[in-house]
């Protein structure tokens, strides 16, 4: 039969045939993990027969990451290693793409396409001693080595090399013997596995060396993973009832500015790594001067952030919004402030810093707990901004339910057109509004945003972007779009607020179009919370 005769059946047929009998791993889930088809190929990487596969959890076969469920269902999909177990108890490692699988425009379920990154030879016995570390189960140099290079020749993607080194261990040897040691770094591999991002490969070098690499890379996320790296050794390791307490050295390269080869990038980093011991405990050195100096500066912000939440330096101000019929309060907007040498500046400035380097989490969970602290006190509704980061996170029901909970009162949550591009962000405001919380679109008319929008979210408040009420007076254009927006939004029933109202002149003329609401200088600058209580 020739090609161009074939049929669409015929053409899948093959399809079947070909990822049937493919030596990559093929597995088909449902959207709770569950295995409703594994190829030949999945058995091979396994080491079960395909009808022991069929029906079991397809995260029973992954231990790394740990929490592949919760990534998948959150982002939807996740391109990066993981790690498992075969029928035998020997580590694989697979190199996978997971995507979401449509019928009729809904998930119904995932497809897991992968390959072993490492070549197996036929006694398993001898695989495991060649290819892995026996202690700890981790690729060692050679076969890691093996994975870096094929990853540069068939990707060519940029990505960092770290090496890891428990500082001071030899003078650990002296004190203890070798098996404490032996669990000691079986807890210390343990560790660094459970804070790696799933974008991250991780094998053995030494007694003492680990290597990590990150892919994806950039000076933001290298920052982030030497922090992380750092901090998780804060906490004493506990081995026979012992406390040990580690430090670490990390010297990095990058590939292609430093090498073409994971031989050359291993040197580079290894210089890095000798410079970085020169220093001292906890310290890092970056081969490339000028990414060193970009990730010290990142590093830098990022303690200092943290440095003034632990020290609550970070404020509650408030900027109230006044309706434009009577210039009563219609709610308050909250605002983080950071006092530092007895000057408080706007946190706005960072919001971008703080969402690359993990640290917006953190800081929302800080403004949340203040506020159950004082909003109580206030029976002004309160208006609260979310990041992009917060708004898909699992836990936002519960942090807002709680919130809720406490304050006696309903509240409003401010999102941005950016949670435009997020899947799914039309079931999570229903769930927000469900708990009784109105949504309010901030900054609305700039970025991502369409008047499509407005019609499919179940939005309560539309914030007019500063930028259009500063331009009104001055451009037609400007004030045609002011207009335009408050008049569909009142077809809409939806409530509009105006920021960055300045003068008498603005305040008057969008009390003419009939916004209903104002924010800005011209009626009431950002002031401590705390000033808000009746």
């Amino acid at each position: 039969m020739k090609l161009q005769n074939l049929t669409p059946k015929d053409i899948s047929e093959l399809l079947f045939q070909g990822i049937e009998n493919s030596n990559f791993l093929c597995v088909v889930t449902d959207l709770y993990g569950k295995i409703i088809f594994a190829n030949k190929g999945a058995s091979k990487i396994f080491h079960y027969p395909q009808e022991y596969i069929i029906g079991k959890s397809a995260f029973s076969f992954f231990s790394y990451p740990h929490n592949l469920y919760q990534i998948l269902k959150t982002q939807k999909t996740y391109q990066g290693f993981v790690e498992g177990r075969t029928h035998e108890g020997l580590p694989f490692y697979l190199h996978v793409e997971i995507a979401p699988l449509q019928k009729d425009e809904e998930e119904v379920g995932f497809i897991y396409l992968g390959e072993n990154v490492l070549v197996e030879k036929e006694n398993y016995q001898c695989l495991k001693i060649a290819t892995f570390d026996t202690l700890t189960e981790l690729p060692h140099e050679r076969a890691f080595s093996t994975l870096i290079n094929t990853y540069i020749e068939r990707y060519k993607q940029p990505f960092t090399l770290l090496i890891v080194d428990i500082y001071g261990f030899s003078n650990l040897a002296l004190i203890y013997d070798l098996p404490f040691l032996d669990t000691l770094l079986k807890e210390v591999t343990q560790r660094l596995k459970s804070i790696l991002p799933p974008q991250t490969f991780i094998g053995r070098k030494e007694s003492d060396e680990f290597l990590i690499v990150l892919f994806e890379t950039s000076k933001e996320k290298i920052g982030t993973l030497i922090m992380d790296i750092f901090e998780c050794f804060y906490n004493p390791f506990i081995i026979d009832e012992k406390p040990i307490l580690l430090t670490v050295n990390i010297g990095a390269s990058s590939y292609p500015e430093d090498g073409s080869t994971f031989e050359e990038l291993f040197s580079k980093a290894f210089s890095a790594l000798e410079k970085a011991k020169k220093k001292g405990e906890n310290t890092f050195s970056v081969y490339e001067k000028e990414l060193e100096e970009e990730v010290k500066a990142f590093i830098s912000q990022r303690e200092k952030v943290a440095k003034l939440l632990s020290e609550r330096k970070a404020l509650l101000y408030g900027q109230p919004y006044f309706s434009t019929s009577n210039k009563e309060i219609g709610g308050i907007e909250i605002l983080l402030r950071i006092k530092e040498n007895e000057k408080v500046e706007s946190i706005a400035t960072i919001i971008d810093f703080l969402e690359s380097s993990g640290l917006i989490l953190k800081v929302e969970n800080y403004l949340f707990e203040e506020i159950k602290k004082i909003g109580p006190k206030i029976r002004i509704p309160l208006s609260i901004n979310l990041s992009a980061k917060s708004f898909i996170s699992p836990e936002i029901f519960s942090k807002l339910h709680d919130l809720r909970k406490t304050l006696g009162y309903p509240f409003i949550c401010e999102i941005t057109e950016r949670l435009f591009l997020e899947k799914d962000t039309v079931k999570i405001i229903s769930k927000i509004k469900d708990l009784d919380i109105q949504i309010a679109l901030d900054d609305f008319g700039t970025g991502y945003s369409s008047f499509s929008h407005i019609e499919t979210l179940p939005i309560d408040f539309i914030k007019i972007d500063i930028s259009f009420i500063r331009r009104m007076l001055d451009e037609p254009k400007a004030l045609a779009i002011v207009q335009t927006i408050i008049d569909l939004a009142k077809r809409l029933n939806i409530k509009t607020i105006a920021e960055g109202v300045e003068n008498e002149e603005q305040f008057r003329i969008l009390r003419l179009l009939m916004c209903d609401y104002v924010q800005g200088y011209y009626l009431n600058e950002p002031v401590p919370l705390e000033s808000f209580i009746k």
